[in-house]
């Protein structure tokens, strides 16, 4: 067995928590990454790479202002450019 030497799973727990309390993730975005996570884990996906999905979704959730299933074309290019300029102002 190997040692949780990032504390992946204390992260995810975190996460888990943050994720509950977050007023600017919708209700509809929390079940969905919710069911990924437990789909990530099924697959097999490492508990590294699964934190990782979750803090992407719910940085992605948070750019993008409404349910998943609910953004379109439009929507996503927005989320696109967002996402863009965070990454600009971080270099």
């Amino acid at each position: 067995m190997n040692p949780d030497v990032y504390n992946y799973h204390r992260r995810m727990e975190r996460e888990i928590t943050i994720l509950k309390e977050d007023s600017a993730i919708s209700d509809a975005n929390k079940e969905t990454i919710m069911q990924l996570v437990d789909y990530a884990f099924s697959q097999g996906i490492s508990i590294g790479r699964v934190v990782r999905y979750f803090f992407d979704l719910k940085t992605i959730s948070r750019y993008l202002g409404k349910d998943f299933d609910k953004a379109n074309r439009e929507d996503i290019q927005a989320l696109l450019l967002k996402v863009r300029d965070a990454a600009g102002r971080e270099n």
